[in-house]
């Protein structure tokens, strides 16, 4: 008999064989994968490797409290003219503008936060790595990677706790801060944080903003609310967000808006949800964090792509002097109807002009 004839007749029992000897190996390596091949772990395999939300294995909760919609949304544009330029003397990212006492102030990537003034610029002395700046009770506080600073009268910052810190907001007539480690209060120097123990788990928080009752942090697994007690968690599984990963949340009351990585807009209203997503006439899915703006009868919000507003079924494509914005990386709303727009080196205050339709 031929040789190959040999071993194609030999075949099936050098399979079944190997089969018996590799069953062991099989095993114990299947308990040492299954042990590692955990939620959490796929997550944030899928999260970090391919910049992509988490992925969601449990089952959408069923409520009937909730309801949400759809719409296709009709475009228009929405033209805008510069009244103030202010430019950065180190080309970064703006990530933020915020109106303080000071006036009005940018943060950058990894430049610091500057006072905008009569359109000269001044550093404030919070470092390199500044991540968000918040007004409460007339003082000027910073969250960085060092810690949680605040402005002394003299123009000095003072370090008031070590650490990484992301976000800040006041609520219920204190200041608090996100970090890691959970929401903390601060108060007469001293800190007190609500974390793990008290439902706080969250993959990388980076803002925190007021959302009606409740103290909101937005985090790459959803949103956590919470009430003074106890966080929250809001996500796309109970079906209170497009996806997990949200960027940013803006409030004018008993109306939230929730920006999210890719999937669009959700608007909570008394129980209701909406969803503006890319499917149904967005064009761009990621809504930058700091870019968020409320405005009662709708939200503006900074995209990589532009600048848009959502109000009822209306998209609007907001356009500087006939041309598209570049990449809006900060959003704040001025007086008189203007905007604080923040870009990459420079900071525009824009009004709008006349509303044609596309």
């Amino acid at each position: 008999m031929p040789a190959m004839a040999r071993l194609t007749a030999r075949l099936p029992q050098v399979i079944a064989l190997g089969t018996v000897l590799m069953l062991p190996v099989l095993y114990a390596n299947g308990e040492w994968l299954a042990a590692r091949l955990t939620e959490r772990t796929l997550a944030l395999w899928l999260e970090r490797g391919q910049r992509v939300p988490k992925l969601v294995w449990n089952k959408p909760a069923r409520t009937s409290s909730i309801s949400t919609q759809s719409r296709t949304l009709t475009a228009r544009a929405v033209l805008t003219r510069t009244v103030g330029r202010y430019v950065l003397p180190e080309d970064s990212l703006i990530t933020q503008v915020v109106h303080t006492p000071m006036g009005w102030v940018a943060v950058t990537f990894d430049a610091g936060a500057w006072v905008l003034n009569d359109g000269a610029v001044q550093p404030l002395p919070f470092g390199q790595r500044v991540n968000e700046v918040q007004v409460h009770q007339d003082n000027l506080w910073a969250a960085t990677d060092e810690g949680l600073y605040t402005l002394r009268s003299n123009g000095s910052a003072a370090r008031v706790a070590s650490g990484t810190f992301t976000s800040l907001a006041s609520w219920q007539g204190g200041l608090w801060a996100l970090s890691r480690a959970g929401v903390s209060h601060v108060a007469n120097g001293q800190i007190r944080t609500w974390g793990k123990s008290f439902g706080f788990d969250a993959d990388a928080p980076s803002v925190l903003r007021v959302c009606g009752t409740s103290l909101c942090a937005c985090a790459t697994n959803g949103v956590f609310a919470f009430d003074g007690q106890r966080f929250t968690r809001h996500s796309a599984a109970g079906a209170q967000l497009p996806n997990d990963f949200a960027t940013e949340l803006a409030s004018d009351g008993t109306v939230s808006w929730v920006g999210t990585f890719d999937a669009g807009l959700a608007h909570w209203h008394d129980g209701h949800i909406q969803r503006w997503t890319p499917l149904n006439g967005l064009p761009d899915g990621r809504v930058q964090p700091r870019s968020l703006v409320a405005t009662g009868l709708g939200a503006v919000f900074g995209t990589p792509s532009g600048l848009y507003s959502v109000q009822g079924d209306t998209l609007s494509e907001w356009r500087l002097e006939g041309q598209r914005f570049a990449a809006v990386s900060a959003l704040a709303a001025g007086d008189q109807g203007r905007f604080w727009v923040g870009l990459k080196g420079q900071v525009l205050q824009v009004e709008l002009t006349e509303e044609p339709q596309i």
